[in-house]
């Protein structure tokens, strides 16, 4: 029963990858899109906020833990694809790491503006029972200052369960949530920002 078999030599882990972007392609769910904000244009000029752009989570842990071939972070594909952006952080685990003035400062310079929240791998984990279904203080206290400087903004949601969605769906133009979306996760969620696929998904929670 514990027979331990053969290494498969041979694989095309490149196109296994490219197997893992076309499939998480067609699960990311586009909940709000006002006057068409989405998609943008591969020529825009486009501020990426947040630290779930350039800190990839595309899998849980525990038993949803997975070694991944590739795991390129959102700002990793825009810098593959050549696009004009300028990335901020504005968050981390614990504070907020932007302010007012920083984000006034780059008000009119973008034509698109685009915000990643999300839960952390030890908000929702194996083992134990999660004791909140909100979005983190300091990420709804950044949505609100993006909210207050700019006049329009997409939001993509990074989560691998349900999460209080209201103020941010209240709040934003457009919103995106790719849920845990394996390692083609963020190729996948540029592709469907960019008008390359569909973000066509359906939620399987409400």
């Amino acid at each position: 029963k514990f027979k331990v078999k053969p290494y498969l030599e041979n694989l095309d882990l490149d196109e296994l990858h490219s197997s893992a972007v076309n499939i998480a392609n067609e699960t990311m769910v586009l909940v709000k899109n006002n006057n068409n904000y989405l998609p943008f244009n591969e020529k825009d000029n486009v501020l990426v906020l947040g630290y779930f752009a350039n800190h990839a989570r595309f899998v849980g842990l525990g038993s949803g833990w997975v070694n991944a071939y590739k795991h390129e972070t959102f700002v990793d594909v825009l810098d593959k694809k050549g696009t004009n952006y300028k990335f901020v952080e504005c968050f981390d685990e614990n504070k907020v790491t932007v302010s007012y003035e920083e984000l006034e400062q780059l008000k009119g310079k973008y034509n698109k503006v685009i915000l990643f929240l999300g839960q952390y791998h030890y908000d929702e984990s194996e083992g134990y029972d999660r004791s909140s279904i909100e979005i983190r203080p300091q990420q709804l206290e950044v949505l609100r200052m993006v909210k207050n400087v700019f006049d329009n903004f997409a939001t993509v949601l990074v989560s691998g369960s349900v999460v209080n969605i209201k103020e941010i769906y209240q709040t934003s133009d457009s919103m995106m949530i790719t849920y845990l979306a394996g390692e083609g996760q963020s190729e996948a969620t540029y592709n469907n920002v960019f008008g390359l696929s569909n973000p066509s998904g359906r939620l399987p929670e409400t």
